[in-house]
C-alpha cells in the first residue's frame, strides 16, 4: 500500500476543473432565465460544498489531519473551516447533507438547461467527468475509511484503526 497522504498540483487541478466548469455552465444557463435563480444556485453550490466540508468528510480526513493537505482548498483554510475532529461513520443527517449538495448541484439547473442542449450536454458531461474522476481515481486511493464515497482498496491508516476502535 502506498502510504501517501498528499495530493499533487496536477491532481488538485484535475479535481477542480470539471467541478467548477459544471457549476459555471449551470449558472450561465440559469442566468438566461433569472439572475435570482443564478445567485441561488451559485450560493447553494459553493456554500453547500463549504458546509459539506465542514461537517462531513473533512473533519475525518487523514489527508488533512495527518498529511496536512487538501484536494479542494489550502489545508490551513480547511482546518479553520472544519467543525471539529469528528470520528466514526457519518450519521444519517451528515449523509443526507452530503447527498443533497452533491446531487443538488446537478439537478437544480437541469430543467432550465433542457432547452439549451449546447449547455446541457457539457454541463452533464463535466459533472459526470468530475464524479468519475473522484470515483475511479481519488476514492480508490482514499484513506478516509468513513467517507460516504469511499471505494478504497488500499490500506487503513492507524488513525482510522484507533478512531474505529474507540466507537
Amino acid at each position: 500500500c502506498k502510504d501517501r497522504l498528499t495530493f499533487s498540483v496536477r491532481e488538485k487541478i484535475v479535481a477542480a476543473i470539471p467541478f467548477n466548469l459544471s457549476i459555471l455552465i449551470g449558472a450561465y444557463g440559469l442566468s438566461l432565465t433569472s439572475w435570482g435563480l443564478t445567485a441561488f444556485y451559485l450560493t447553494f453550490a459553493y456554500i453547500g460544498v463549504l458546509v459539506m466540508m465542514r461537517y462531513t468528510i473533512c473533519p475525518r480526513c487523514p489527508h488533512l489531519l495527518k498529511g496536512n493537505d487538501c484536494l479542494n482548498m489550502p489545508a490551513p483554510w480547511v482546518k479553520t473551516l472544519i467543525a471539529e475532529n469528528r470520528r466514526g461513520p457519518l450519521n444519517t443527517r451528515e449523509k443526507s447533507l452530503h447527498r443533497v449538495v452533491k446531487y443538488g448541484i446537478l439537478f437544480i439547473p437541469i430543467y432550465w438547461l433542457v432547452p439549451h442542449l449546447h449547455l446541457l450536454v457539457p454541463f452533464v458531461a463535466f459533472y459526470l467527468i468530475g464524479q468519475a474522476t473522484f470515483r475511479f481515481h481519488f476514492c480508490r486511493r482514499c484513506k478516509n475509511e468513513v467517507c460516504i464515497q469511499n471505494r478504497s482498496t488500499g490500506c487503513i491508516h492507524e488513525w482510522h484503526v484507533s478512531a474505529i476502535s474507540m466507537s
